[in-house]
This record gives C-alpha cells, sequence and structure tokens, in this order.
C-alpha cells in the first residue's frame, strides 16, 4: 500500500512539475525549489518503480523452483529470468512451475471439461473460456490497452509535423516531447504485447496438456471393437469409422491441437478491432473530417468478404483434415515381407495427392482473402484523399499521420484475416475432438459388441451376441476353465465379465457381476506387453517384492529365458514385445498377473502358445500351486489338454460356450524370437533413442527445401519470385514517397494503379503456392519412399510414434507453416532493404544507424536462435513419447481396465506431458525475451532519427514525414524479419527431422542385374549353404554355419526350444536380416535377387498377423488385383465361409488366405496355434499342390508328423534333419525326447510310421 501511495504521489509530482515542460505555455508548479524538487522526484521515482520492480517476488513452489515464480517485475517484463538458458544454449531446461504441472492442471480444471468429471454440456469452446477466468479477462484488458495505446504514433507523427508545418505558432507541445513518445511508444506498447503473448502462450500449452489429458481419459473408456464396429450405417462407413483408432488420437493430440495453438490470437483480435476502428474513426475524423468516414465506412462494408473466404477456407481444411489421417505406417512390417512397398507406395502417393489437391484450393482461397485484405485499406485510403482534395489540400501532417493508421488497419485487416482462418481450422480441430469425447459408447453395457441388435446377419455383417441361458457361475478360489471351438464366445465371456460389451437384460432377474473390491488382472488372448523393461512389465506399478519376485518368475519358466538375455530383466522388450517371442510374451503376461495381488484372475488361453513341456510347467508350478492358493482363477483354453483331470473345478456353458471331449495332443515350442536376437547391449535397450540436433539448421534441410521447391528449374523460379517482390515492395515505398509529394506540391494525384499492384502481387503469391505444394509433394514422396525401403532391424529399433510424428506434425508444417514462414520472411527482407535504403538516401548519415540496428538485431537473434533451437528439438523430442504412451495404451485397453491401471498408466501420461510442457513453456518465452529486446531496438532507432530530423536536420515536413514513416516501418521491419527468420527456423526442425528420416538405413534398391529370369522360379528348390545369420552388421551370430537342401514340392517341419533360432532362419530367407552364405532358390542365388523378386515369390504366414483397418476384402486384395471368384475360393479354402464378428482367432486364417489368393512358389506357414492350425494344414494340404514347397513351424507335432522332413534347431545349430520315422529311432535325438515327453506319443510314433509307408 505504502508503495502505491508513494507512486500516486509521483504521477501526481510529475502531472504538475514534468507535463508543463513539454507544452509552449505552461511552466513548473515548484519550479522556484530547483534542484530540490529534481532530487524529490527522483527518490519517489527509485522508491515507488524501480525498487518494487526489481525485487524478487516471494514465491515458495511446491517443485523445485522456476525462475519465473520468483523472478522480480522488470525481469519479467524484460524476460531476463531467461538469462541462463539463452546465453548457456541450453545446458538445462528449468524445471516445470508447480502450477503448470498436468497433475495441478487436471486437479484444478477437469471439472470443466471432463463430463465425467462434472462438467456441464456447454459449448465446448465456451468451457475451455470457463476454464480459464483469469486468463481470459487480463488477456482483453492487455489486449484493449495495447489498441488504446496503438494511437500514440499516429498523434505523436501528427503533433511532430504538424509543429514542422506551423513552427511555435498554434502548437502546444515542444517537439522533443512528440520525439520522447515516438520513442517511449514501442517500448510500453511491446511490454503490453509481449506480456499479452506470454499469458496466452502459457495458457496454450496448459490447454494443450489439458486436452490431451482429457482425450487420453476419453481413450481409456473405449471400448475399441466397439468404435471400429462394422455395424454402424452405409454414410458412417465411409467416414471416420474406417479410421485406426490409434491415428485418430495421434492426429488429435498433434495436427488439431497445433492448430488450436495457431489460433491462439483470435482473442486479442476479438478485443482489439471494434476498439480500434472507434478509436481510429474517431482520430481521422479530427484530422480529415467527414472524408475519413469513406475510408471507413468502405472498410467495414467490405468485412463480410474476408468472412465468407474465411469459410471456403475452413471447408477445404475439414476436408484435408479427413485426408490426412494415414495407418499404413501400423502395417509396415507385413508391407515389406509381402514385397508390398512399391504398390503401398502408390496407393499413399494418391492419398497424397488428394491432400495436395485440397490443400492448393485452400492455399488459393487464402490468397483471394490476402489479395482482398491488401487492397482494402489501399481503396479506403485512395478514397479517403480523393475526396479530402475535394475541399481541403492536403499537409505532410495529415497525409503522414493518416498513413500510419491506414497502414495499421492494413496489418490488422490481414491479422483478421489469417486468424479468422486460422479460427475456422482451429473450429474444425475443436469439432473433431468434441465428436471424440462425445461418443461415449459404454452406457447401458450389454453382451454383445454393438448396441444395435435388430436385423438379419448376413455373410458380410454378422451380429454376434453371448447369450447365458440359466444360471453362470465361477467357484470361488478354484481354478475353472472355460473351453470350446473357435468363435463360440470363450474370450467374449471373460470381456461382458469386464464390462466391455453391452449388457442386455433377458429378464427381471438378469445380472452380472465382476467383483473388484479384492483386484482383478487380466491376461489378454493376444499378449500385451508395454514397451518397458521385462521387470517392469510384471511389476506393472506394483511394489517391488524381491522373494515373490522371485517366486513368480521361476512358475512362469521365465529363468531359463532371462538368462539368455544379456540384461536379464532389464531387457527392454521393445515396442509391442519385439524382442520376444510369443510364448515368453505369454508367460510375461501369465507372470504380470499372478505378481499382481489381484484376487480375481482372468486368463485367456495363455497356454496357447506353450510347448507341452512348458504348459506342464505352468499348470504345476504356478496354475496348482500355493502362488494362486485362495485366488479365483478363470482359465480360457480353446481345446482340452491332458491336464483336465487336474483337481480344479470346470463349469459347462450351455449354450454358446460348450465343453468339448479333451483331445490328446501335444505342442512344442512356438518361439518367434531368439534369445541372441539384436545387437543387444547390458542395458537391455532396444528402441534407439531419438537423436538431438545441436546448432542451427543444417544446411542440408535447407537445400532439401530449397531443391524441393525450385523443382527442375530453381534459378529461375527464384529469380522470378525475387524480381517480383523486389517490384512489389519497391511500388509500395514510391506510393509513400508519392503521397508526400503529392502533399507538399498541393496538386491532384493521377491514378494509383492499384490493380496493377495487386495484380503482381497475385502473380508472386501463385507462383510461392505452386512452389510450396510441389516441395510438400516431394518431400512427402522421399519420406514415405525410404520408409517402405527401411530394414526390419531399424524398424524394430523406431517406435511407431516417431514415425506416425514425421508424418503428421512435421509434414503438417512442411505443408502450412514453413511455406508461410519462407514467404514472409523473403518479403520481410526485402522490405527492409528498400526501406533503409529510402532513409540513407534522404539521411545518409543514417547508414551508421541503421546498419547498427541491423547489427544488433542480427546479434541478439543469433544468441536466441542458438538456445532457441536446442529447446525446439528438445520440444520435438517431447512429442513422440506421449504419442507412444497413446498407442501402447489402447492397444491394451482392456487389460489396464481389468487390473485398474489407468491411474498408472495416467501418471506415466502426466509425467510425459510435464516434459513437453517444460520444453515448450520455455521455448515460447524465448520467442518474449528475443522480441522485448527487438522493441528496445526499434525505439532507439526511432527516437533517434526523429531527434536527427527535427533538431539537426531541420528538414520540411514531407521528407520528414516520409524518413519516420520508413524508419517506423524499418524498425518494424528489422523486428518481423529476425522473428519469423527465428520461428522459421525453429519450425525448420521439422524440416530437419524429415532430412535426418531420408538418411536412414535402407534395403538394397533394385537393379536390372538383380532381376529373376521370367520363368523363375519353376520350382521350389531350395539350397542353403554355410548360412551365418545377424541382425546388426556388429551384432552376435543367430546362425551358425547351416546347411541343408529342400527338394522342390516337400513339406518341412521346423522345430525347436526358445532362442533356437526359427524365427531367424525364416527372416533369412527373406533377407530381412544380415546373412552370409549362400541361399539359392530354383538354382539362382537370393544375394543377387532383388529383394521385391525374392519376397513376391516367398509367401509368409507371419506369428502376429497385421490388419488393415478396413473391409474384409481390403484385406485379402488390398489393392484390388483378384476378382470376387478367386477371393471366395480362397476363403472357402481357409475355412473363413462362416467368419464370425469377433475375428480375433480368425486372424490367421485372413493373413492364410490372403496368400493363397497372392501366389507364390514358397510358403513359410510361421508359429499356427490348435484348431486354427489344424484348419489352416488342411488348406495348404488341398490347395498347395505342385512344386510349392511348404516349410511350417508349428505349435503342435501331429501337424509336422506327416511332413516331408523334419528340421530340429538348437541355439542357432542345425542338429537334426532328417524324416520323422528316421529321427524317432535316434534313441538319444532331440526329436525324440520331444516325442518322448509327449502324452500321445503312440499316436505320433504311428503317424510317422504311416508317413514312411
Amino acid at each position: 500500500m505504502s508503495t502505491f501511495v508513494l507512486l500516486v504521489t509521483w504521477i501526481v509530482y510529475g502531472y504538475y512539475n514534468l507535463f508543463p515542460l513539454a507544452t509552449f505555455a505552461q511552466t513548473p508548479s515548484n519550479l522556484c525549489q530547483g534542484w530540490v524538487l529534481w532530487t524529490e522526484m527522483g527518490i519517489l521515482a527509485v522508491t515507488c518503480i524501480v525498487i518494487p520492480m526489481a525485487i524478487p517476488r516471494e514465491y515458495i513452489p511446491v517443485d523445485p523452483k522456476n525462475p519465473e515464480q520468483t523472478a522480480s517485475i522488470f525481469s519479467l517484463g524484460m524476460f531476463f529470468f531467461l538469462d541462463p538458458v539463452v546465453f548457456e544454449a541450453y545446458h538445462r531446461l528449468p524445471p516445470l512451475a508447480d502450477d503448470d504441472s498436468a497433475k495441478n492442471l487436471k486437479e484444478a480444471h477437469f471439472q470443466h471439461l471432463d463430463p465425467f468429471s462434472g462438467a456441464k454440456s456447454r459449448n465446448f469452446l465456451f468451457n475451455l473460456i470457463r476454464t480459464f477466468p483469469y486468463e481470459s479477462i487480463l488477456l482483453w484488458f492487455l489486449a484493449t490497452f495495447s489498441s488504446v495505446f496503438m494511437l500514440v504514433e499516429p498523434i505523436a507523427v501528427n503533433g511532430l509535423l504538424r509543429y514542422l508545418e506551423q513552427g511555435k505558432e498554434g502548437a502546444t507541445m515542444r517537439p522533443w516531447f512528440w520525439v520522447l513518445l515516438l520513442f517511449v511508444y514501442p517500448v510500453v506498447d511491446s511490454s503490453f504485447v509481449e506480456w499479452y503473448l506470454r499469458v496466452s502462450l502459457r495458457t496454450i500449452v496448459r490447454l494443450e496438456a489439458l486436452l490431451t489429458q482429457l482425450v487420453f481419459e476419453h481413450a481409456l473408456r473405449i471400448r475399441v471393437k466397439a468404435e471400429s464396429s462394422s455395424e454402424s450405417s452405409e454414410a458412417d462407413k465411409d467416414n471416420d469409422k474406417k479410421s485406426n483408432l490409434i491415428g485418430k488420437i495421434n492426429n488429435l493430440v498433434t495436427t488439431d491441437l497445433a492448430t488450436i495453438n495457431d489460433a491462439r490470437n483470435c482473442v486479442a483480435l476479438i478485443s482489439e478491432i471494434p476498439m480500434l476502428l472507434f478509436l481510429y474513426a474517431i482520430f481521422l475524423y479530427t484530422i480529415l473530417g467527414w472524408s475519413a468516414f469513406v475510408g471507413i465506412g468502405l472498410t467495414i462494408a467490405l468485412a463480410p468478404v474476408p468472412t465468407y473466404i474465411a469459410s471456403i477456407v475452413r471447408k477445404y481444411q475439414a476436408l484435408r483434415m479427413k485426408k490426412t489421417d494415414c495407418t499404413i505406417m501400423n502395417i509396415l512390417r507385413m508391407v515389406k515381407l509381402f514385397s508390398w512397398e512399391k504398390r503401398m507406395l502408390s496407393k499413399l502417393s494418391e492419398a497424397r495427392n488428394e491432400e495436395l489437391r485440397l490443400l492448393r484450393k485452400r492455399q488459393y482461397a487464402n490468397l483471394l482473402g490476402t489479395v482482398v485484405n491488401f487492397a482494402m485499406p489501399i481503396v479506403a485510403m485512395a478514397a479517403t484523399y480523393a475526396t479530402l482534395v475535394m475541399k481541403q489540400d492536403l499537409n505532410a501532417s495529415t497525409v503522414f499521420s493518416s498513413l500510419v493508421v491506414f497502414e495499421n488497419l492494413q496489418r490488422y485487416m490481414n491479422a483478421i484475416f489469417m486468424y479468422w482462418t486460422r479460427a475456422q481450422a482451429a473450429k474444425v480441430s475443436l469439432d473433431r475432438i468434441t465428436d471424440f469425447l462425445s461418443n461415449i459408447g459404454f452406457q447401458n453395457a450389454t453382451f454383445s459388441w454393438s448396441r444395435d441388435t435388430s436385423g438379419t446377419a448376413t455373410p458380410s455383417s454378422r451380429k454376434f451376441m453371448l447369450r447365458i441361458v440359466n444360471k453362470l457361475s465361477f467357484k470361488k478360489g478354484c481354478l475353472n476353465l472355460i473351453t470350446g471351438p473357435t468363435g463360440s464366445g470363450k474370450t467374449s465371456l471373460l470381456v461382458a465379465l469386464l464390462s466391455e460389451m453391452h449388457f442386455i437384460p433377458s429378464g427381471p432377474d438378469s445380472f452380472y457381476h465382476l467383483p473388484r473390491d479384492g483386484g482383478v488382472a487380466y491376461a489378454a488372448q493376444e499378449s500385451w506387453v508395454q514397451n518397458e523393461t521385462i521387470k517392469n512389465n510384471i511389476l506393472f506399478a506394483s511394489e517391488y517384492n524381491e522373494a515373490r519376485y522371485k517366486q513368480v518368475i521361476y512358475a512362469c519358466g521365465l529363468e531359463r529365458d532371462l538368462e539368455l538375455f544379456e540384461a536379464g530383466d532389464e531387457t527392454e522388450v521393445g515396442e509391442k514385445g519385439l524382442t520376444l517371442s510369443g510364448g515368453q510374451k505369454a508367460r510375461l503376461t501369465l507372470a504380470r498377473a499372478v505378481y499382481s495381488n489381484a484376487k480375481i484372475l482372468l486368463l485367456d488361453d495363455v497356454l496357447a502358445a506353450l510347448d507341452v513341456h512348458t504348459s506342464k510347467w505352468i499348470v504345476e508350478k504356478c496354475l496348482a500351486s500355493d502362488i494362486v492358493k485362495d485366488r479365483t482363477v478363470v482359465l480360457v483354453v480353446r481345446h482340452n489338454l491332458s491336464f483336465v483331470d487336474y483337481h480344479n473345478e470346470l463349469k459347462q456353458q450351455t449354450h454358446n460356450v460348450k465343453l468339448v471331449e479333451p483331445i490328446e495332443g501335444q505342442v512344442v515350442d512356438d518361439e518367434s524370437g531368439d534369445a541372441a536376437k539384436g545387437d543387444s547391449k547390458p542395458d537391455g535397450k532396444l528402441v534407439v533413442a531419438e537423436e538431438i540436433q545441436e546448432g542451427r539448421i543444417s544446411g542440408n534441410s535447407v537445400k532439401l527445401y530449397t531443391s524441393a521447391i525450385g523443382g527442375n528449374h530453381a534459378v529461375l523460379y527464384f529469380s522470378v519470385l525475387l524480381g517480383m517482390m523486389l517490384l512489389t515492395h519497391a511500388m509500395g515505398v514510391v506510393q509513400t514517397w508519392f503521397l508526400g509529394y503529392w502533399a507538399s506540391q498541393y496538386e491532384r494525384p493521377g491514378e494509383v494503379p492499384i490493380v496493377f499492384y495487386l495484380g503482381i502481387y497475385g502473380e508472386l503469391v501463385i507462383l510461392f503456392i505452386s512452389g510450396a505444394v510441389r516441395a510438400s509433394q516431394r518431400i512427402h514422396a522421399q519420406l514415405a519412399e525410404v520408409i517402405l525401403g527401411t530394414t526390419m532391424r531399424w524398424l524394430d529399433q523406431t517406435p511407431t510414434s516417431r514415425i506416425v510424428t514425421r508424418f503428421t506434425q512435421d509434414i503438417n508444417a512442411i505443408d502450412t507453416t514453413i511455406p508461410e514462414l519462407t514467404k514472409f520472411t523473403a518479403d520481410q527482407t526485402i522490405k527492409l532493404l528498400l526501406k533503409l535504403a529510402a532513409i540513407i538516401i534522404l539521411s545518409p548519415i543514417f547508414l551508421i544507424p541503421g546498419v547498427a540496428a541491423l547489427g544488433l538485431g542480427y546479434t541478439c537473434g543469433t544468441i536466441y536462435l542458438k538456445a532457441q533451437m536446442s529447446v525446439k528439438r528438445e520440444m520435438s523430442v517431447a512429442k513422440a513419447p506421449v504419442l507412444g504412451h497413446f498407442g501402447a495404451t489402447i492397444a491394451g485397453l482392456t487389460s489396464i481396465r481389468a487390473y485398474g491401471a489407468q491411474t498408472m498408466v495416467t501418471e506415466q501420461l502426466l509425467s510425459r506431458i510435464d516434459k513437453y510442457s517444460r520444453s515448450a513453456r520455455v521455448f515460447y518465452n524465448l520467442q518474449r525475451w528475443m522480441a522485448m529486446r527487438m522493441h528496445v531496438i526499434s525505439a532507439l532507432f526511432i527516437g533517434t532519427l526523429a531527434w536527427y530530423l527535427v533538431y539537426v536536420k531541420k528538414d520540411n515536413a514531407s521528407n520528414t514525414g516520409f524518413s519516420l514513416n520508413m524508419g517506423v516501418t524499418f524498425t518494424g521491419a528489422i523486428f518481423g524479419w529476425i522473428i519469423n527468420m527465428n520461428m522459421l527456423e525453429g519450425q525448420s526442425n521439422s524440416l530437419e527431422r524429415v532430412e535426418a528420416y531420408l538418411q536412414i538405413e535402407q534395403e538394397p534398391k533394385p537393379t536390372e542385374q538383380g532381376k529373376a529370369p521370367a520363368y523363375w522360379p519353376a520350382s521350389g528348390d531350395l539350397r542353403v549353404e554355410n548360412l551365418c545369420a545377424r541382425y546388426s552388421p556388429d551384432g552376435p551370430e543367430v546362425l551358425h554355419n547351416l546347411s541343408f537342401h529342400i527338394k522342390s514340392g516337400e513339406r518341412i517341419g521346423v522345430v525347436g526350444r526358445t532362442g533356437s533360432g526359427k524365427s531367424s532362419l525364416t527372416l533369412s530367407l527373406l533377407r530381412c536380416i544380415y546373412t552370409t552364405g549362400e541361399v539359392m532358390f530354383d538354382g539362382i542365388s537370393t544375394s543377387s535377387t532383388n529383394l521385391d523378386s525374392l519376397r513376391s515369390k516367398i509367401t509368409i504366414i507371419p506369428q502376429v498377423p497385421e490388419l488393415i483397418s478396413g473391409t474384409l476384402r481390403q484385406n485379402l486384395d488390398p489393392f484390388e488385383e483378384v476378382d470376387d471368384l478367386t477371393l471366395n475360393d480362397s476363403l472357402r479354402a481357409a475355412g473363413l465361409t462362416a467368419l464370425q464378428e469377433d475375428l480375433t482367432e480368425d486372424e490367421d486364417r485372413i493373413t492364410l488366405d490372403t496368400a493363397i489368393s497372392g501366389g507364390g512358389t514358397t510358403l513359410m506357414a510361421v508359429y499356427a496355434d490348435y484348431k486354427t492350425d489344424n484348419i489352416i494344414q488342411t488348406s495348404l494340404r488341398n490347395e498347395l499342390k505342385g512344386d510349392v514347397t511348404l516349410i511350417t513351424i508349428a505349435h503342435r507335432l501331429q501337424t509336422i508328423m506327416d511332413a516331408n522332413r523334419i528340421m530340429v534347431l538348437d541355439a542357432g545349430n542345425l542338429v537334426e534333419f532328417g524324416t520323422p520315422s528316421d529321427l524317432l529311432r535316434q534313441e538319444d535325438g532331440s526329436f525324440r525326447a520331444l516325442v518322448e515327453e509327449s502324452s500321445d506319443k503312440e499316436a505320433l510314433f504311428a503317424l510317422a510310421e504311416t508317413g514312411a509307408r
């Protein structure tokens, strides 16, 4: 309070003793006090202004303090608290302020946004404003005050020029007062502008964190199957229902949030424009009379035109956003295994061309709006002056002060259109987020995958329903088995218990219940693991208990597996568990469930992927042990095993789920991966950390963009472009000079060539748009080509989220932001040079201050840019883990909800959001640090120029006005040039990231020498000599000197335990990993054959089938090359004529069907299992005849007992290779040992003898 009183005292003293000094007529009230007066004024100024602004604010944060939270007012205003970051060039980021943390934001604001936290059903934009009421009011106040203060500049110019025209007669204020205003105005105005931007950008970072959490929280509530259900209307099928959910969410948290960010300044415009129009109207009326309303009236009358154009832009933006959703990146491995690169690249190009067509239309609509906005102030200005000269002569003070107003109007009209366009695009994004949040989909839960249960089922749209007749209960504290054929509803029963299906009561006593008070653990049918270490996957947010942990490792048979990994349980499993086999992932999933403290364990077919020895181990050491004692275990099995007669209860489903008779069968190890796989380091890391570039943007990135934008005639293109830019801005300078000359000569002007001027500008922008779209097309095509042409190892090391980020966030920057900033920067550069030249022509002495201003600006920009680029890169890298966490969470939604682990995965997301917000806050504040220093340089230059023109040169009013106009716009151009150069270089980080991906390792490209003969392969003969393989050039060998010969048409079975090298063998035959030795396929070496020729002739049914989001036909024939008759035949062959709606158990058969319809001379069927395996093997025997060679890696020994020969691998070595009967005669043989362990060994021996005969 005392400081406030002193401040009021100082203001009163200043009004009575300082202000009179600026006038001709008044004198200070206390002038008689002499030096005492000025001493009092100085002491008051230091006491009430300097000291309070310099004292750090008192604040005790919860976390380690952030410098912004304790900075003084002066430090906040000038952003001095960022000096350590700037001058240390990002050695360490300051911590995130505790009130900016994602956790605190959620606690404070979720109630206004999340319907499940109590948010009311209002317009989502209104809820966003309500979320930040203080910030909204403060932004409105700052924007309004800034618009009022903008009148200072034209008033100062008018007063100074009027003094030069009339001298002391009629002047009320001394010229130094107006010069002082011209100096003070940029500093004060920039302080409010930067304060506004600081608050708005901080709000944007907070909003981005909140919306990311909101989308994530809602994703945790979605049933993926219900979301992607085919039971939508025909109209909906053409919309986003076909989009992959993960791809949709990635676009929401990347492209859509970035679009909302771009529209942040719309709040300021809403406040400023009405106030500005009102104040400018008063000022122009004061100096121009009624003619002012001619220009203002034209401005208002033409205002709806940009709005209409903006609606067109919005329409094209909405269409383009739909085309942006792409899911091809999720099936990259399948694309490579099936040799689809060229055809998939063609599909990508078609989709990209459609997107660019809409982008081009959007840019042309933007051009029309820009031309209209550019023309409106010029037309208004010309009409105003034409009306004015009808009744009075022009003078310099009137022309140049009104010219400042019209130029500001032009700037704001351009801003209106630009931000209105961005607001329209942001509305599209907000609508997409609102639409996503409003599709709840889990109310009125039923035991069906969709709410609509009416209608007749057809082969293309079957209505699956799980019906439970009478009462079905599971005995508490025991093992309960659920069994039944494929498609009977076993998985659905567990999913229904977890409330993941819609519940339809069939009577007054209908109910379903799963008590969760003791906890529920769920092991999904498709084993789900996180991209974490093995240990963290098992703990899954539970507390670490060493004794219990070791007991679980032992019970789940993981001890031997951990010994094979150099880093043990600290081995990172990779995205989707790439370092693990199917059996290892199944046991890891089981270990996670068993280790948890849950009283109820729901296990969905966790034994399906295990060999007989491991299955027995799991049953005896885990499911029948004390570790699950007193816990209710519900186990789904696809087949009845020999251990069914163990001591636990079995409940029979009497309708859809039935108990089938036990079938004797023996299974073998399913290993899909090898323990020695890859070049694992002792730390167990598989996923390579994303590199963060240092320093300024690389020359290669600049060359990439300029060569792409210029096309095949880059020199001609840039010559014409720069020439037109130079002509456009030169005409602008001449126009300003002409107005001054007109005012000094009092002559009627000739016609101003507005049409010609705008024509050149329009042609310039059209030329630039064509180049920008061409650059977008070429860079996207290059990126798609290198991603599709990279190695399998690189795909294993790179999370899909990083690739998605390149194709969404970074490509979007190349499409829109970078072209806009490139054009604006080039415009500002030419404008800067021309205005400096105009000043020097009239005042040559200002060559020195002009160069000094440029030098200071460049120095500040260089210092700033060094820090800004590092922070920008950190900001970009911090975004990918957020996307990766979204993808991993959605892939395991059912498991997460079953474990009740929503809190854990949410906390993991919050930590990732905080890391991103930390870098984003610093990045945006660094821009403000730079802007404030540029405003100070601008103020010094303008003040010095005005002082020189008035007190030294004493030129006439016309030349002075022209010089001041050029000076004001020159310093503004410096500011715009530096800021946009920095923004361009910052956004070019996206270009740099894309350019880095263009250098990734590539598989060998097709050559003329590598083309196979047209007849090849005429047979399926395969000869392998001394084959060695490794997953990286410097990694350990996983296959050691394998030599064997497979005759054409033979059926070969491959068996082996964990880490034996089965999957490595299949990958080496397809040249997916590094190999040495000789592989001869039908007499031709595969090492000299083009990869597309090789892989198109060897068809693989992978262990983990990948399906394309879309129709069944799109999965069977993605490129529409096969007719319906052939596809129907393939469906019948694969046993899919009665395909159920739940396709989880049919993915292998769909992949088989694709393989059958696609052709091929050699087929490798990898890791099929149980009943599905029977269907697949029957189909293969019936459909693949003649010279087709079949290599099968199966779970069941029965599957391969009738094979011509069996190959046994152990630790990457070929230990046995012969007919089943020959191998069984070897008493101490490895294959004989596997059969001896089987409970149906007599049947296996009989099969082998039958095959021998």
